[in-house]
């Protein structure tokens, strides 16, 4: 039998049970997102590291090319391993000025890594 004034026995009810499953469902979408972004982040910086190791590579075979052989090569894709890159090499002025372009898509969008220096004539 219920006395009338006993404090109810311990339990949730279903109000409660169903907002700590909304405010859990808002905590698990809000970490998912983040670890999305987080991975798309990463992929970016990852294009970014690479390109940049590529135009870093290049210009070390430009500086070890003799002088006269260095020119200006349109923009063309770099092949396979790295076939998702194109590169670029601009030459200008005595001495020259040498810059290499490596280019690559992320999500669609036109990202670029450009490295430059100046190469003298050392035979003068």
């Amino acid at each position: 039998m219920r006395c009338k004034g006993r404090a109810r026995n311990g339990g949730f009810t279903l109000l409660e049970l169903m907002l700590a499953g909304i405010v859990l469902a808002v905590g698990v979408f809000s970490a998912v997102g983040a670890m999305s972004q987080a991975l798309g982040t990463d992929q970016s910086v990852e294009g970014m590291v690479v390109a940049s190791a590529l135009a870093q590579e290049q210009m070390e075979v430009l500086k070890d090319t003799g002088w006269g052989s260095v020119a200006a090569v349109a923009r063309v894709n770099i092949g396979a391993p790295f076939a998702l890159y194109d590169r670029q090499i601009t030459v200008s002025g005595d001495p020259k000025q040498v810059k290499v372009i490596i280019y690559w898509k992320f999500k669609g969008v036109d990202q670029q890594v450009s490295l430059e220096t100046l190469l003298a004539n050392r035979t003068l």
